[in-house]
């Protein structure tokens, strides 16, 4: 199958209805696009080093190669004018100034191919000295690499969360702008510079309070800015810590849907990492869950939006408040660059500006009673009589989310109904 073939064929399948072989077969697919693609980079990157692609490379050459595809893989599109040595060597410090963790992803990378190696040994024969290498063994290592690359990245991710967590309003997941922009009002390096417009649209800016607009912790965290575009088919992204959450929430329910009581008792006992276990559900957490049980017939669907807000409010600093659908526009800092006029960085003048604005604590988290049903069988409130809404597993849509960046409309229509004091609704198609 040809790449646009490949292609068409997955954004054909992102728009429907799938079962289990049909997620296979878009696993499998996207997996060999991602693969493909690796292999092509490598390629280009032998070639503009004029190393050949069959018989043996010297180790040496072999290594600077796969620092190389490293450098390709991190900027992209303006490695393809490199053909020699010296031009990579020369865009290396530009990854240098650009990914300011550059060297140890060197380390990480290195670390990683003399494990590889170890294990590699016992296949080999101990009399002889290992000398060369070749394209095939740098094409095995790179997709290693492709696929433990994002649990090295996750470690800058953490940095990022407890430097956040240094500034948050105890307890809310949410750090105010005049604290978010401190490091730019007084020189540090590490600075979090996103504009106050480009975090409204990543869907990462809570304005409950227009007096004190705050960030949302794992809203930021999981944002477009925080994503590598490293590849054509997906992104290297901060692990979203409230999927491993809902994993065990639905492993230890073993359906789609639960009731308030088993809710509140596995959330009791599930601790994260910045909230211990075992401990008291309070009584708003608990009275939510009876709303949104009484708005769904006793049942919970997991993977609506209003349990994913409890979720956010039982987890403030691990799971990311669900925006409402069509409310935000997250996109990638060059993607923005790309469609917009202004810059998506804080000027210093703006920076000072907030910065010197009065700090007021954050109140009571955002609730809107908003119901988005995207994934799972969920059934419409009896009294409106609507129809069933099937849509793709949870587990696909993370898989494209994370992954399937060619895809950029909307995976199906989103069922949207606004809760009322008596639980009826007003139900719109967005």
């Amino acid at each position: 199958m040809s790449k646009s073939a490949a292609v068409g064929y997955v954004q054909k399948l992102l728009g429907k209805e799938v079962g289990l072989r049909g997620l296979t077969v878009l696993a499998a697919t996207i997996t060999d696009l991602v693969q493909n693609e690796a292999i092509g980079t490598l390629s280009s990157v032998f070639s503009g080093l004029d190393l050949p692609l069959s018989g043996p490379v010297p180790l040496e050459a072999s290594e600077f190669a796969i620092k190389s595809y490293m450098i390709a893989l991190l900027m992209g599109r303006s490695v393809r004018g490199a053909k020699s040595k010296k031009d990579f060597q020369l865009l290396e410090r530009d990854v240098q100034r650009a990914y300011p963790s550059w060297q140890e992803s060197v380390t990480f990378a290195s670390d990683l191919r003399l494990t590889d190696d170890l294990a590699r040994r016992s296949r080999r024969n101990p009399f002889i000295q290992r000398a060369d290498s070749s394209f095939d063994d740098a094409s095995d290592f790179v997709q290693m690499f492709g696929q433990k690359f994002g649990l090295f990245q996750n470690l800058d991710c953490r940095q990022i969360k407890s430097k956040l967590m240094d500034w948050e309003s105890e307890g809310s997941g949410r750090v105010p702008l005049a604290k978010f922009y401190n490091d730019i009002s007084v020189g540090k390096d590490f600075k979090f510079a996103e504009s106050v417009k480009y975090l409204r649209e990543l869907g990462s800016l809570d304005e409950t309070n227009p007096r004190q607009p705050s960030v949302v912790i794992p809203n930021y965290i999981t944002g477009a800015s925080n994503c590598l575009s490293t590849a054509s088919f997906y992104s290297v992204c901060c692990t979203n810590e409230c999927e491993s959450l809902f994993g065990k929430i639905e492993r230890a329910a073993g359906a789609q849907t639960s009731t308030p009581g088993q809710i509140a008792q596995m959330v009791a006992n599930m601790a994260s990492d910045t909230v211990d276990a075992p401990r008291n559900i309070s009584s708003t957490l608990m009275s939510r869950l009876n709303d949104i049980s009484a708005y769904h017939r006793g049942q919970i669907p997991v993977h609506g939006r209003l349990f994913a807000q409890w979720m956010h409010h039982a987890y403030p600093r691990e799971c990311p408040f669900p925006q409402l659908a069509g409310s935000t526009n997250p996109l990638t800092p060059e993607e923005w660059a790309s469609t917009r006029s202004e810059a998506y960085l804080v000027t210093k003048e703006e920076a000072n500006i907030l910065t010197k604005a009065e700090v007021v604590e954050v109140g009571d988290l955002p609730w809107t009673n908003v119901e988005e049903r995207i994934v799972g069988q969920v059934h419409a409130p009896a009294s409106k009589g609507c129809a069933r809404v099937v849509m793709a597993s949870a587990a696909l849509l993370s898989l494209a989310a994370t992954m399937f960046r060619a895809t950029k409309s909307t995976l199906g229509a989103s069922d949207k109904a606004s809760i009322g004091k008596e639980g009826c609704c007003e139900k719109s198609f967005v």
